[in-house]
């Protein structure tokens, strides 16, 4: 649930999450800010908590947005001939060549891009589509395979691109996924996918959720702290 929190003119955004637990707190990232409270959290509370924290919340929303910026600039610079790229936990040579029109395509270990020349942002922009295309093969695939294991069914699937978040489940059973995941081993990708599809299950992180995911996934904590650490890569 998105609430907004205003103070001396400054407008405040959060995402509302309500879990099985007995506390509020507020983390931050580049995507936003989360509060996750207790089940009978009322949003009058939530306001108020946001509130009583706004100024240090704010400011660290603000620097890690301008860190954000200058990781994804120094990244962007580092996109040249050679520069390693994962692909499904895999590094690929970046391979820049000439042509008349801007490609994108894996062969041979290799991610080769014609006709961006030495411009980081077409290069960056050929790279990311192609990934984006292999994520959406990749998720329906696993999708699939594990639905039929778990024994649910779902609706749609939608790749997006987050900082943070590598997937989420809707009311409506549609699956969003992150598609950076695909340059992770298909480890951290599966344990996604069925953490996800387990949602469907029960539409929240108790324990018997984890119950689900380590039943279908017995090694999912090793994904999970992987996955904590992020994903580095030029793009």
């Amino acid at each position: 649930m998105i609430r907004q929190v205003k103070k001396g003119g400054k407008t405040l955004e959060y995402d509302l999450r309500r879990t099985e637990r007995r506390s509020l707190e507020c983390r931050m990232s580049e995507e936003g800010a989360v509060l996750f409270a207790p089940m009978r959290t009322k949003a009058s509370e939530a306001d108020a908590f946001i509130l009583q924290h706004f100024d240090r919340i704010l400011s660290s929303l603000e620097r890690l947005k301008k860190n954000g910026e200058a990781r994804e600039k120094q990244l962007s610079e580092s996109l040249t001939d050679g520069a390693l790229i994962p692909v499904e936990g895999r590094p690929h040579a970046l391979r820049l060549k000439p042509g008349a029109r801007l490609t994108a395509r894996i062969a041979d270990g290799e991610i080769i891009v014609t006709g961006a020349g030495r411009d980081a942002e077409k290069i960056r922009e050929a790279v990311r589509s192609l990934l984006i295309n292999r994520a959406k093969l990749r998720f329906q695939e696993r999708a699939a395979h594990f639905a039929r294991i778990i024994g649910v069914s779902y609706g749609q699937i939608t790749i997006r691109e987050q900082k943070t978040k590598w997937g989420s489940c809707s009311s409506r059973k549609n699956l969003n996924f992150n598609w950076r995941l695909i340059m992770a081993p298909p480890g951290a990708l599966d344990y996604v996918v069925v953490h996800e599809l387990c949602h469907l299950i029960e539409m929240n992180h108790s324990p018997a959720f984890w119950a689900q995911v380590e039943k279908h996934m017995p090694a999912y904590r090793e994904w999970k702290a992987y996955l904590a650490q992020g994903i580095r890569a030029p793009i």
